[in-house]
């Protein structure tokens, strides 16, 4: 499962579950909660995490 932190605007920025990545503008897609958001990634872009 992969999460990311996307930026929304200046003063707002959101974790969740990577939903869709669009390479060509940079915009990543999450969920969080019952919403999809949509920023761009803050560093680290993209975390992958390993079920154990």
């Amino acid at each position: 499962m992969n999460h990311a932190t996307v930026q929304i605007s200046p003063y707002i920025s959101a974790r969740g579950v990577v939903v869709a990545e669009d390479a060509t503008s940079g915009l990543v897609t999450i969920r969080d909660g019952n919403r999809t958001l949509t920023g761009r990634p803050i560093a680290p872009a993209i975390v992958r995490l390993v079920s154990a």
